[in-house]
């Protein structure tokens, strides 16, 4: 029997694992391509997202849009429509937000952050992409810790309801 929580799993896993695919080599693709502008907005983006305060759920749900637009800059900046179209039609981080508003999560989320704005700033495409992609993995481990408690509450309660 699937439950809810594991079906929402298997979802996830599948757009992290698209993520993976995407994500770091649009970042590497930025830190070539990214004009002094687009730069700039990734950075701008990166710095609002650092100065919200995300302890409560409106702060983090601004946190979440912030983080849903850093994302979407790095696309646009590598210059592939196409990771773009992907990335926007995934709406992850609507998603995150909803299961998760933990103050835990943004703070790695931003020193994750940081790593890949110097990559792009710097024009290291092999930086850009491994710290792309490990901010994607970590991202996803944060996320599975949150499935796990899902399905631990949603087997106490059947215990609760059957016993």
């Amino acid at each position: 029997i699937h439950t809810y929580a594991s079906w929402l799993t298997m979802e996830f896993e599948s757009m992290f694992e698209v993520r993976a695919l995407l994500e770091p080599h649009a970042a590497g693709r930025a830190a070539i391509l990214a004009t002094g502008r687009q730069r700039q907005r990734i950075a701008t983006t990166e710095q609002d997202m650092a100065s919200v305060d995300h302890s409560d759920s409106t702060g983090y749900q601004e946190f979440a849009l912030l983080d849903a637009r850093f994302h979407q800059l790095i696309a646009e900046a590598s210059g592939n429509s196409i990771i773009c179209e992907t990335l926007e039609h995934l709406h992850v981080h609507l998603h995150l937000f909803r299961l998760r508003k933990d103050s835990g999560i943004a703070d790695h989320a931003l020193t994750e952050h940081r790593l890949i704005v110097q990559a792009i700033e710097s024009r290291d495409e092999l930086i850009a992409e491994a710290a792309m992609r490990s901010h994607i993995a970590r991202s996803l481990a944060r996320t599975r810790t949150v499935f796990d408690t899902h399905d631990r509450d949603d087997n106490n309660e059947r215990r609760t309801n059957t016993g």
